[in-house]
């Protein structure tokens, strides 16, 4: 990720707006480009530079053009996936978990193996586990394993 910590953060907001980030070249004069959800020659795109004389003020341009993109978002779909964990939760963390998914998580144990379904919204597959795994963690669960139910990965892929 970019080595500024404001830019890195305007990247990650782009990223949760469905765009998507491409480095640049060892030989290029900027660090990468944003590209918005609309994949077409027609769609935005922002140049992310490697060393702006101010950063914020670079941050804060990257969130206002996302923000300005006239295209929509892809449709979000509800994927469904595991988390096996390397141990079981506190009831602390359960609890704080259950809060935050609402009804969308279900944890147990299976085989003596801890686990957590989830069922989550998200414009792709993968950008659902991304925001999800990073929930967890901050939550404090370790993640050994992901897994992905046959049909998730069929209706990803239809989308």
């Amino acid at each position: 990720m970019h080595p500024n910590k404001h830019i890195r953060a305007a990247i990650e907001y782009a990223l949760g707006q469905g765009w998507r980030v491409t480095k640049a070249g060892s030989r290029a004069h900027i660090w990468g480009r944003l590209w918005c959800p609309h994949a077409e020659r027609d769609g935005c795109r922002i140049s992310i530079l490697s060393t702006p004389r101010n950063p914020e003020g670079h941050a804060r341009r990257i969130r206002r053009e996302v923000d300005a993109c006239p295209h929509e978002i892809p449709l979000s779909a509800m994927h469904r996936f595991r988390f096996i964990l390397n141990a079981e939760l506190t009831e602390e963390q359960e609890e704080r978990l259950a809060g935050l998914f609402d009804s969308d998580l279900l944890s147990g144990v299976a085989s003596g193996i801890p686990y957590l379904d989830f069922e989550v919204e998200g414009a792709t597959l993968g950008q659902a586990i991304q925001r999800t795994l990073r929930t967890v963690q901050a939550e404090g669960a370790s993640v050994k394993e992901i897994t992905i139910e046959p049909d998730a990965v069929l209706s990803d892929a239809a989308a």
